[in-house]
């Protein structure tokens, strides 16, 4: 289950000039805008997991 906390910090989208979807805490990227509106989000997903597992070891 994604927690709400992830739902209200998605990614930006930034469509012309560039066609590109970045989270900005994660740094995660992706080309496929169509696909990330799609709801294709794993790397993000996964990316949020990994950044989220790091910033719990630092504390």
């Amino acid at each position: 289950m994604i927690s709400s906390r992830f739902v209200q910090r998605r990614p930006s989208a930034v469509m012309q000039p560039y066609q590109m979807v970045k989270d900005l805490r994660t740094e995660v990227e992706s080309a496929n805008v169509s696909g990330i509106f799609d709801g294709d989000l794993d790397e993000f997903m996964e990316g949020y997991l990994r950044w989220r597992r790091s910033s719990e070891e630092e504390a």
